[in-house]
């Protein structure tokens, strides 16, 4: 067994409003046959950084399962539409936290891992007052 991260499939149901069929995320092995998720998952809901997974493999690929266990760890996405992508992460306190981001689309979507402990309710009152400006559009990935 190796403890480098590997890709486990997140299969994401069409009727469930998914546009993608599937989402890739690193997952570390655990010695318990369960994995560590090593990703910030970017469209798949329900999941976070660090939560503990099941797999099984079909066709020669790890697919999920199910969640084992939360770890607590909030996953927020957030669409810029401003342009000013430093400033308002910086005005949202979620500087330096951890992130992925993608600038192929017309706005810039952010995928940001809050961890357990971070206080959520400044930083939801922050972007409910930026949605409602326009500047952002934001989801939980695990509300």
């Amino acid at each position: 067994m190796t403890d480098k991260p590997i890709k486990m499939r997140f299969g994401m149901p069409e009727e469930q409003g998914y546009e993608s069929s599937a989402e890739w995320l690193w997952v570390k092995p655990l010695p318990d046959g369960l994995f560590m998720v090593d990703s910030i998952p970017f469209e798949m809901m329900g999941v976070s950084a660090d939560d503990i997974v099941s797999g099984y493999v079909d066709n020669g690929h790890l697919n999920f399962k199910k969640v084992v266990k939360q770890s607590g760890n909030r996953t927020i996405r957030i669409k810029f539409k401003d342009g000013q992508e430093d400033q308002l992460i910086e005005r949202l306190g979620l500087k330096g936290v951890e992130f992925e981001g993608s600038t192929t689309g017309r706005h810039p979507l952010y995928a940001f891992n809050l961890p357990k402990g971070v206080q959520y309710g400044p930083i939801k009152e922050k972007m409910d007052a930026m949605e409602n400006t326009g500047s952002i559009e934001y989801e939980e990935g695990n509300a």
